[in-house]
């Protein structure tokens, strides 16, 4: 079968991923399972495949989490002599999603992350918004917070930015200020990540991004907003199929204790 002959059939391949995408970004994790199993049926080239196992890797992590580090890992790794730039923001998703699993994201490590990131070519000049976080976050791993701290206030100094493009805000910025421990960039990241979420109906990582905007909340003291954010996310979750870890509400539950326990 030659290229013409399979034109019509590449087609309809890449119309089947295209709405396992759309169908895992509005939420739709199972109708996007059974998508993807439908197009991973199919005589995929090597581009395709690469995105399929990215797509994979993007279930996982809207559903069970726990796989999700080593699949993006996977995913990064295939697409690197395909497209670089998808590479790179797939370990920057892969590095978010093993610092969220811990202990139990396996082969799929913040170590190995992080390593395999800092084997990667160096990015454009400039390099993007994700470039600076990836790297940051890669290098803190591999190097220490001294080695990465430059480059994380980069990037933090960038997110603040008012003419960042939509897609790059979406990228987990966040993290950057988080580790940097500068709440106030944090908590203005976020809160900017959770409005172009709505905006777009992101709705497989809004309730991630709410988590973590309740956690920020909370440190101000600011319970009742915290329990707002978080009971959104819950529902968003529950309507949708996305599975989150519980961190905010614990987070809150053992700021209330606290201050129940604190003496008057």
């Amino acid at each position: 079968m030659d290229l013409l002959d399979r034109a019509p059939e590449t087609a309809a391949l890449e119309g089947v991923l295209a709405a396992v995408r759309d169908g895992l970004r509005a939420g739709a994790v199972a109708k996007a399972r059974d998508l993807l199993a439908t197009a991973e049926a199919g005589p995929l080239d090597e581009y395709q495949a690469a995105r399929a196992d990215l797509l994979r890797g993007h279930i996982a992590y809207a559903s069970s989490l726990v796989d999700a580090p080593s699949l993006l890992l996977k995913a990064a790794k295939r697409l690197e002599p395909l497209d670089l730039d998808l590479a790179r923001q797939t370990y920057l998703t892969a590095w978010s999603a093993a610092s969220l699993a811990g202990d139990l994201a396996g082969a799929g490590g913040l170590l190995e992350v992080s390593r395999a990131a800092r084997a990667l070519p160096p990015p454009a000049d400039p390099p993007s918004p994700a470039d600076l976080v990836l790297d940051g976050l890669a290098r803190l791993v591999t190097d220490g917070a001294a080695a990465a701290a430059p480059v994380l206030r980069q990037a933090v100094t960038v997110f603040a930015s008012d003419d960042i493009p939509r897609q790059e805000s979406l990228a987990s910025g966040w993290m950057a200020a988080a580790f940097l421990w500068d709440d106030d960039a944090g908590q203005a990241s976020l809160a900017r990540q959770v409005r172009q979420a709505r905006a777009v109906g992101a709705l497989e990582y809004l309730p991630i991004f709410l988590g973590s905007l309740a956690i920020s909340a909370g440190w101000r003291g600011d319970l009742a907003t915290a329990a707002s954010l978080i009971a959104e996310g819950d529902a968003i979750a529950e309507a949708t199929g996305v599975h989150i870890a519980p961190y905010a509400t614990m987070f809150l539950a053992a700021l209330a204790a606290t201050r129940l326990s604190s003496p008057g």
